[in-house]
């Protein structure tokens, strides 16, 4: 896993390098649109780091049905601030809800004690992700992040 993230994260700042060549000098720089190499270096990028803390199997089978979408706020450090449910699908039972919730929460921030590592992206106050946590897939991924 570290080795992919590492690969990934020197494919990632190439694209940087190179998007950074074409910038008009003077102008505001913000997150990366969508659909640019670096836009798909950060989705690609913090999925794989929550994912080494993320335990679906200890999830309920009525937890395990239900995707949850979760909030991240970031400190400058890359440390996760404020985390926060932002949707859930699947289920409409509140305990499993919760459970689901308290695992990708326990995730978060069990990988996240020294920081994630945002490049290419230049950190802003009030940086955040959502999280998309599939249990019953077994796969986590960023559904959209930005600024506020």
């Amino acid at each position: 896993m570290r080795v992919r993230l590492r690969v990934l994260t020197l494919v990632c700042l190439l694209a940087s390098s190179m998007a950074a060549a074409r910038t008009v000098p003077g102008s505001e720089r913000g997150p990366p649109l969508p659909g640019t190499p670096q836009w798909f270096c950060l989705l690609a990028g913090l999925g794989p780091q929550v994912l080494e803390c993320w335990d679906a199997g200890s999830l309920s089978p009525t937890a395990r049905a239900i995707t949850i979408h979760v909030n991240v706020r970031f400190s400058s450090n890359g440390k996760p601030e404020n985390i926060e449910l932002y949707a859930s699908d699947g289920g409409s039972e509140p305990l499993a809800n919760g459970q689901a919730f308290k695992a990708a929460q326990r995730a978060i921030l069990g990988c996240g004690t020294e920081g994630y590592d945002l490049s290419p992206v230049e950190w802003r106050p009030n940086m955040f992700a959502v999280l998309r946590f599939e249990a019953s897939k077994s796969r986590l991924g960023v559904s959209y992040w930005g600024y506020e």
